[in-house]
C-alpha cells in the first residue's frame, strides 16, 4: 500500500504539520485527520523511481541528455543526473 501525506491546517487554513498514513489507492482522501478530527489535505512528495543507476545518472543503456534513461529531462541534464534537479 502506497504512504501519503497530509498537512494538518489550522483554522485559517494554514499548514501546522504533517503527517504520513498508509492507504489503498482506491481509498478516499482524507479531509479530517484520523484521531484529532483536524482539518487535513493531502500533498504531493517527491518519490523515486528507478535503481540508484537511473538516480545517479549511471545509466548504462545510454546518457541522459538523450532521455536514454527513460526519466523526463527538460533541456538535458546539467548536473549529469538522469532527469533530476
Amino acid at each position: 500500500m502506497p504512504i501519503y501525506e497530509y498537512e494538518i491546517l489550522d483554522k485559517d487554513g494554514v499548514a501546522k504539520g504533517v503527517f504520513e498514513t498508509m492507504q489503498k489507492m482506491s481509498d478516499p482522501v482524507l479531509t479530517t485527520h484520523p484521531d484529532t478530527g483536524e482539518p487535513v489535505r493531502r500533498i504531493f512528495s517527491r518519490t523515486f523511481v528507478g535503481s540508484s543507476d537511473s538516480y545517479d545518472g549511471g545509466y548504462e543503456g545510454g546518457d541522459c541528455a538523450s532521455g536514454a534513461c527513460g526519466m523526463a529531462s527538460a533541456g538535458g541534464c546539467p548536473d549529469g543526473g538522469c532527469g533530476w534537479d
